[in-house]
């Protein structure tokens, strides 16, 4: 699939990011770009599932997908993982943001996800191909997804 960008100055970057402190100069992506200009949730949570975290999720996302609302999350393990899997499920719009370069996957396992994502949504991160998925992106990533 391929890989393109958008900067600050674009009219596609999104408003909302341009708004918050010190925003990423650059946006690489694959899939969909028009899903930025979307009304979307963000979904955010813990690298370890546990029942009520996944009861929650299948109870409340399909019904927000069905409202045409894009889920927004990290790609990670976890509740962000299992919000993408959700949505694609429903048939909804989801957008993965990464902390790492596009051309990485991060977790491994997430690899399939990951190019479903991109395929039927966007997947977009702020950092440059081969760049490896450090710890200090993640915190980075979340404040930008909310």
């Amino acid at each position: 699939m391929k890989q393109s960008y958008i900067t600050i100055v674009d009219s596609e970057y999104p408003r909302q990011l341009s708004e918050i402190f010190c925003p990423p100069l650059v946006l690489f992506y694959q899939g969909d770009l028009s899903l930025l200009n979307t009304q979307s949730l963000a979904v955010v949570g813990a690298r370890q599932m546990t029942s009520y975290g996944e009861a929650t999720l299948k109870g409340i996302l399909p019904v927000i997908i069905k409202r045409g609302i894009t889920v927004i999350s990290g790609l990670a393990a976890g509740v962000d993982g299992l919000s993408h899997e959700i949505t694609l499920k429903n048939q909804g719009k989801t957008i993965g943001v990464i902390g790492s370069g596009i051309d990485q996957v991060y977790p491994r396992n997430h690899q399939y996800l990951q190019r479903a994502v991109a395929e039927q949504g966007l997947v977009i991160s702020e950092y440059g191909l081969g760049e490896e998925p450090i710890a200090w992106h993640f915190p980075e990533q979340n404040i930008k997804i909310h």
